[in-house]
């Protein structure tokens, strides 16, 4: 709907440490904020966020 799939696509493939935090958030939706998940996960979904070089969330952002 953005019009970043082209992106998204080559950087996944040139990036594997991105397509791994792509991977831990990819399918979060509304409803999932409601299931139960281990440590773990959220931990592996908050760092696939967060990170400052690889991370999902600095790359959304640098295309706002």
């Amino acid at each position: 709907m953005a019009g970043l799939s082209a992106e998204l696509t080559e950087r996944r493939a040139s990036s594997p440490v991105f397509d791994g935090h792509w991977s831990a958030v990819s399918d979060w939706n509304e409803a999932s904020r409601y299931d139960m998940i281990d440590v773990f996960e959220a931990t592996a979904m908050r760092n696939a966020m967060v990170d400052e070089e690889q991370g999902v969330f600095g790359w959304l952002q640098e295309r706002w």
